[in-house]
């Protein structure tokens, strides 16, 4: 479960910071020297391995089931 909420939390901050980031810098954002928009795609790519936010929505309700039990 601790898994699930790092990589909901990752994928929340680190693509809006990364396109702050771009801005901040302008069209030098975008060269090819700085690299951001290969960070930009490991991002993508970390959101989407090993399931969706959705994906891991479900796994942290099952989990929270799991350990505090059915409302009574």
């Amino acid at each position: 479960m601790a898994a699930a909420h790092a990589k909901k939390f990752a994928g929340r901050v680190t693509l809006p910071r990364l396109a702050d980031c771009i801005q901040a810098m302008g069209a030098n954002g975008l060269r090819e020297e700085h690299g951001l928009h290969r960070h930009i795609a490991c991002a993508k790519l970390g959101a989407y391995t090993d399931g969706s936010t959705e994906m891991m929505n479900e796994r942290i309700g099952a989990g929270l089931l799991k350990s505090y039990g059915p409302a009574a």
